[in-house]
């Protein structure tokens, strides 16, 4: 009976988070009892390119040193990587694993590339930390509740942890790699599209969607949604479960809409005249244009269960919201 209790508790981890944490358990457990040695799974570099032993920078990722000294940390760390990562995988990337092993993939390679100039042998840690910080930038104003009664907003979690190890450890150089690297893909993946209006330059690749087909059933965060989920032809929902009709996503777009006027200066063709409209968008092209660019991106392929708008005044972000999607011709709700 124990053990069929563990067993759904260890199955109901979401998929990549469990594959992770295992991978982890068990090359941390292998390098403690001495089935191999500990030296060969951490980063060496001269290792890797001299002697072609080309496993090091994967066995780094899931290998941490187990002793008595380090014991607690790497339980530590082992929640952080299930908390966090579970977090992620079934909130803003629920019904998309291929987009968060793109995510996780993204953080290691960079994690690899920064690890080679610093020198660094152990990559578990830091790939932690950019998880965490991913998940703080994405729920800025979530409140965490921390040791010892603290409570502080989820977008200074990662720096919290920076200045804990500085006390408990004195040094937090895995920490900063950590929030480097998170921010590398934070920035590239939603800050540089929405806030600067740039291209979007990480696009989960096809054979990833192919591996880990998307899922139907989903609400997913923020986030922009996979390319082959983007349609401009269809309105319909299709049969797709939780989708809303197409006269109740335009009043769902009408609100939000009507909401976000009074931050960014622009209305609805009813609110304001032609020749008005067209001065405002004279005037602010760059927030006009933000704008309709991140409700291209935020209003697709998302379940109505869950709609939720929160605008932010200062990067004009819309975050955790969720819609039915809604019809590719911008220009005639303006």
């Amino acid at each position: 009976m124990a053990g069929n209790d563990l067993a759904d508790a260890y199955y109901s981890i979401p998929r990549i988070t469990r594959y992770w944490l295992t991978a982890t358990i068990i090359f941390s457990l292998i390098g403690r009892f001495g089935l191999i040695s500990a030296y060969s799974l951490i980063l060496i570099w001269s290792k890797f390119f001299y002697d072609l032993q080309l496993w090091r920078p994967i066995t780094a990722l899931f290998f941490y040193p187990i002793t008595p000294q380090t014991g607690f940390h790497f339980l530590i760390n082992l929640y952080f990587l299930y908390s966090y990562s579970m977090r992620l995988e079934t909130s803003t990337f629920s019904g998309r694993p291929a987009d968060y092993v793109f995510m996780l993939l993204v953080n290691w390679i960079t994690l690899t590339l920064v690890g080679f100039l610093l020198n660094i042998y152990l990559l578990f840690e830091p790939m932690v930390l950019s998880v965490i910080y991913v998940w703080s930038q994405l729920n800025r104003d979530l409140i965490v509740q921390f040791w010892f009664g603290t409570s502080f907003k989820a977008v200074y979690f990662p720096w919290v942890l920076v200045v804990f190890n500085l006390i408990i450890r004195g040094s937090a150089t895995m920490e900063l790699m950590g929030i480097f690297v998170g921010h590398v893909y934070y920035f590239f993946s939603h800050q540089y599209p929405l806030e600067y209006g740039g291209p979007q330059l990480l696009r989960t690749p096809d054979f990833l969607y192919r591996l880990y087909p998307v899922e139907r059933n989903f609400a997913s965060g923020f986030g922009v949604p996979p390319p082959r989920m983007r349609r401009s032809d269809d309105t319909s929902s299709r049969g797709f479960p939780g989708r809303v009709r197409e006269w109740e996503r335009d009043a769902l777009l009408e609100k939000i809409l009507s909401k976000s006027r009074l931050i960014l200066g622009c209305g609805l063709r009813s609110a304001k005249p032609t020749a008005e409209r067209q001065a405002l968008k004279v005037k602010r092209p760059g927030l006009h244009q933000q704008r309709m660019k991140l409700l291209r991106m935020e209003l697709q392929h998302q379940s109505r269960e869950e709609a939720a708008t929160v605008l932010n005044s200062s990067s004009f972000q819309l975050t955790t919201m969720s819609t039915g999607r809604v019809r590719n011709d911008w220009r005639s709700v303006w």
